[in-house]
């Protein structure tokens, strides 16, 4: 899948590369994989552990067993391993992609989310509105729209479309 997002140019890191870092997915693993780095790199870390990479990846993922059995096969363009022992491996994040990360984290995120939502797309043709399914839904305040039904309710009665009901 060819994304059409344009990422920044870097005087110093191969973008064109990077860009195609999701193409050709057959699975999301390599989504939440990288969000997970972005994240960690843009709360001020350099480097991580698989352990908080993992953690985040269940947090932003539907499934635990698939995604970890296919972390180790993630391509390592942007960091390398410091160390490997299970869960206690960790990878640091070359400098100059923090740096090209923090610079650019919008659009980043935006990138990262793009490749979601068309990757969930592609395999879930029949489910709607899936952009809005990707985070838990946010807080909503309903006191100005319980009012406005409450003063409709009072001009003209409601009436159940569905039913013989009020």
């Amino acid at each position: 899948m060819n994304s059409k997002m344009r990422l920044p140019e870097s005087e110093h890191l191969d973008i064109q590369h990077f860009s195609r870092l999701f193409d050709n997915m057959s699975e999301s693993y390599k989504l939440f994989w990288f969000q997970a780095i972005v994240e960690q790199v843009l709360n001020g870390k350099d480097k991580m552990s698989y352990d908080e990479l993992l953690n985040h990846m269940v947090v932003s993922a539907w499934s635990k067993p698939k995604l970890a059995a296919r972390i180790n096969q993630e391509e390592r363009l942007i960091y390398y391993f410091q160390i490997i022992q299970g869960l206690q491996s960790e990878i640091c994040v070359q400098p100059e992609w923090v740096a090209y990360i923090t610079q650019n984290q919008e659009i980043i995120k935006g990138w990262i989310q793009f490749n979601m939502i068309m990757y969930l797309q592609k395999r879930n043709p029949s489910v709607p509105g899936i952009a809005n399914k990707l985070y838990p839904p946010q807080e909503r305040k309903m006191e100005r729209v319980k009012k406005y039904w409450k003063a409709i309710v009072t001009v003209s009665p409601i009436h159940d479309i569905y039913g013989n009901g009020i």
